[in-house]
């Protein structure tokens, strides 16, 4: 799995340059827009096997897919079909950020949408951690207003969660 492969003392350090980077975001978007999401899971589960530069971008690599599936799916519903809970979520933070830059929900209207994915105690932290990513890229990564909007969930364990997020981007 990838996650046993970053584990691995051989792939730490190896990372993508900045063009590098950006080659391979096209490659997943090429995919999705081709495909759909779960083809471009399969290939980067495939480049994970070959070179450590996937294993340790993997996080924002998963970013960028959510965004590209989010921009072809239109919504959060369609789009999370494809979820895979691979490299920290990074599919469902990326499909939250676009969400968020799109549309200005309400706390509950958040709450109902992270019910939604909600099965364990992690999906809920990741979502919540999510939107505190979405809040930063929604606000120009305006710390003080994603803050004041992760304070808006009445639960600590979401606030907490949102938090975590903001200070993560």
């Amino acid at each position: 799995s990838i996650l046993e492969r970053a584990a691995q003392p051989s792939h730490q350090g190896e990372v993508f340059t900045e063009y590098q980077q950006r080659i391979v975001f096209r490659q997943v978007s090429a995919l999705v827009a081709q495909y759909d999401p779960e083809t471009a899971f399969r290939w980067l589960e495939s480049q994970t096997e070959r070179d450590a530069r996937y294993v340790n971008g993997c996080h924002p690599i998963v970013h960028h897919l959510g965004y590209t599936a989010f921009a072809k799916y239109g919504d959060f519903a369609p789009a999370m079909e494809y979820r895979r809970d691979i490299c920290n979520s990074g599919y469902t933070h990326g499909i939250l950020e676009s969400l968020l830059a799109e549309r200005q929900l309400t706390a509950e209207e958040l709450v109902a949408l992270c019910a939604t994915v909600d099965t364990t105690a992690l999906d809920s932290w990741q979502c919540y951690h999510g939107l505190g990513h979405g809040f930063m890229f929604a606000s120009d990564d305006d710390l003080v207003r994603s803050i004041a909007l992760c304070e808006t969930f009445q639960e600590e364990r979401f606030r907490g969660s949102c938090i975590n997020g903001v200070f993560m981007e």
